[in-house]
């Protein structure tokens, strides 16, 4: 399956959420002539996406599973809208939860609450490193719009 691209994610989500604001600054490795510059610019003045320590995104890399639902997470609060509040036991049973990192474990909750991306768990395991499809992507971007 084709993975999906930090940048494009971006987009995606940008879209999903309709987030509008003018572009005042990007990240240092966001090119102007970036097609995704406008929705990178955008996730980055909603605080959707966070730079590292050089304030760069890498918008071509590939996105992780678990980074992909903070930013969606994070998208969707920025959009103003509700999402049901984890309640701590959705990752119970999930056999790899002490791989999710500690800035994505509640945001990883909370969409999973949702219900937004429960073909991501394979009912046992999340797989919270693994690289996010486009496949993948494609599903949670319907649970949200269908929701």
């Amino acid at each position: 399956d084709f993975c999906l691209s930090r940048g494009l994610g971006d987009v995606y989500k940008r879209q999903v959420c309709r987030l509008k604001t003018p572009v005042t600054e990007n990240f240092a490795d966001v090119s102007e002539n970036d097609p995704n510059y406008t929705a990178i610019g955008i996730a980055k003045a909603f605080g959707v996406v966070n730079g590292d320590e050089h304030d760069c995104v890498d918008p071509g890399g590939s996105i992780s599973r678990q980074d992909a639902l903070t930013i969606l997470d994070r998208a969707l609060a920025a959009g103003g809208v509700r999402v049901k509040k984890a309640t701590g036991e959705e990752l119970k049973h999930c056999r790899d939860r002490d791989r999710i990192s500690e800035y994505a474990a509640d945001c990883v909750s909370r969409m999973l609450a949702q219900g937004y991306v429960s073909g991501l768990f394979s009912g046992v395991s999340f797989e919270p490193e693994k690289t996010l499809t486009r496949a993948e992507a494609a599903c949670m971007i319907y649970g949200v719009l269908w929701e």
